[in-house]
């Protein structure tokens, strides 16, 4: 039974024990649905689930994955809503001052500088992958496009977000942390 909408996605309360998650009993979740239409949306839920696996419980400001299926995605529910709905939101109860402004990009900031230090590249870092909970911490979601430094480059992102270098247009060759910065 769902009870709202997030985004495409729904989020409820379910037994996680069902999903032999031991530490969790039972919390509120977000469930991504999957669509796998082509090879290009097969790669897609690939490389998210393959970052959120690998990232999960590293840094505290990056998603966390509870499980997944063919056809979705569990992850941890954020109580607020993505940075874009916060902002454009013309009835905002949510009117952020100065420390949680400063919070907000810090927190991104630090975890994008995670990544980077890592090797990886988030790819589509728009204020929908933003997500903030209830202490106005930022928590980075959908990992779909995200690359290693070390990995050729694919042109994929949101027009508006991406830089102009990754386009092929601009004989860009390698992918660059600073592209998550633009």
């Amino acid at each position: 039974e769902s009870s709202d909408k997030i985004l495409g996605c729904r989020y409820e309360n379910i037994k996680l024990k069902d999903l032999s998650i031991s530490h969790l009993s039972e919390c509120k979740c977000v469930l991504k649905p999957i669509y796998m239409r082509d090879d290009r949306e097969i790669t897609k839920y690939s490389r998210e689930l393959y970052f959120l696996c690998h990232l999960k419980y590293m840094h505290p400001c990056i998603i966390e994955i509870y499980g997944y299926t063919d056809k979705l995605i569990i992850m941890e529910y954020v109580a607020n809503s993505s940075l874009n709905i916060l902002l454009r939101r013309t009835n905002n109860k949510i009117k952020f001052n100065g420390t949680q402004k400063t919070k907000i990009a810090l927190g991104i900031a630090h975890t994008i500088n995670y990544l980077n230090k890592l090797g990886i590249v988030h790819g589509d870092l728009t204020l929908n992958n933003i997500l903030i909970d209830q202490n106005y911490e930022p928590v980075i979601c959908d990992f779909g496009n995200t690359k290693y430094l070390s990995e050729p480059l694919n042109p994929v992102g949101t027009p508006g977000y991406a830089p102009p270098e990754i386009w092929p247009c601009n004989n860009f060759t390698t992918n660059d942390p600073r592209s998550d910065v633009y």
